[in-house]
């Protein structure tokens, strides 16, 4: 295990079950992302209860933003594909509120540099000022990058993101804040039958004031490498206010195919949809002949990460 893995581990969590809060009211953490094929998402709620003491409005926060660029592939997408989602509620009772859910994924050719270019982004916020209201923002943002890869070609592009989440509120009595957020992205194999070769995954949640804050970090094969300066795993955790920062940047790198391969960069799940479905299970018409494609396996090791190497 290297440095860097060693330093990343220690930032790993694990949910434990909460206490039951002051007032009766259980702090009930936002459950983590069910979805493990998006790329990107976030969520932020925030609760205040009534108080029949309180004597001024009581302030509240929860925000959470992630984002995530490909770039520098040394491969053309023969297939590319986005998909976007982002809603908002809000119950409230004499209250000011504000939720804000945006989405944004793009997966396509630069212009400029003639190379493919793909990247998500996802922001969540919700304030509140008042004695009652419940407020919930969520987004996700996915995108799928489908490649062909002749026989002793390999696979190569750059990559950067960050998660940043942040929670603040007045009275630990009467309010909560909570927030969660994922980065990843995944390769896969998807010639015969979907095998994903490689994988990177944050994953991250603030309980605020309960105790179910997580930060998780998991990577795949010896494929992705990190570039140590530029990757940061930081928190900060209270009673009141807390926050999570997250910085990714590194780059992924296969050996040379010993078969010509088809691949899925992002979400398998979309990518599986149509346009790429014609080009599946032996029925792919790449070229003028028809090609006997043939799966193949790789076999990774959960943890461990390479150092990075600057791209010549």
């Amino acid at each position: 295990m290297t440095a860097t893995a060693g330093y990343l581990g220690n930032f790993k969590r694990s949910k434990q079950t909460s206490p039951q809060a002051p007032c009766g009211r259980k702090r009930n953490a936002i459950a983590l992302i069910s979805d493990q094929t998006r790329s990107l998402t976030g969520i932020a709620a925030i609760r205040s209860s009534d108080a029949s003491n309180a004597t001024k409005a009581n302030k509240v926060m929860a925000t959470s933003m992630g984002d995530f660029v490909f770039k520098s592939f040394n491969q053309t997408a023969i297939v590319n594909q986005s998909i976007t989602g982002a809603n908002s509620q809000i119950l409230s009772i004499n209250s000011n509120i504000a939720a804000v859910a945006s989405a944004s994924a793009f997966f396509g050719l630069n212009p400029v540099t003639n190379n493919n270019t793909g990247g998500a982004n996802v922001t969540t916020e919700v304030t509140g000022e008042g004695n009652s209201f419940k407020v919930v923002a969520g987004g996700f943002a996915s995108v799928a990058g489908t490649f062909f890869v002749h026989a002793g070609e390999t696979f190569s592009f750059e990559f950067s993101g960050y998660l940043q989440m942040n929670t603040s509120l007045q009275n630990a009595e009467t309010q909560t804040a909570n927030t969660a957020g994922r980065i990843a992205f995944g390769v896969y194999d998807v010639t015969r039958k979907p095998i994903r070769l490689d994988f990177l995954e944050v994953t991250s949640g603030l309980d605020t004031p309960g105790d179910r804050d997580f930060l998780n970090f998991q990577t795949s094969g010896n494929n992705i490498s990190l570039n140590p300066q530029q990757t940061r795993f930081e928190r900060q955790a209270g009673n009141l206010e807390e926050s999570t920062f997250v910085s990714i940047v590194g780059k992924y790198k296969t050996q040379p195919f010993k078969r010509d391969t088809l691949l899925v960069l992002g979400d398998l799940a979309l990518a599986l949809k149509p346009p790429l479905a014609p080009y599946m299970y032996r029925k792919c018409q790449l070229t003028q002949n028809r090609i006997p494609f043939r799966s193949q396996k790789t076999r990774s090791q959960m943890g461990h990460v390479q150092p990075f190497n600057a791209v010549a």
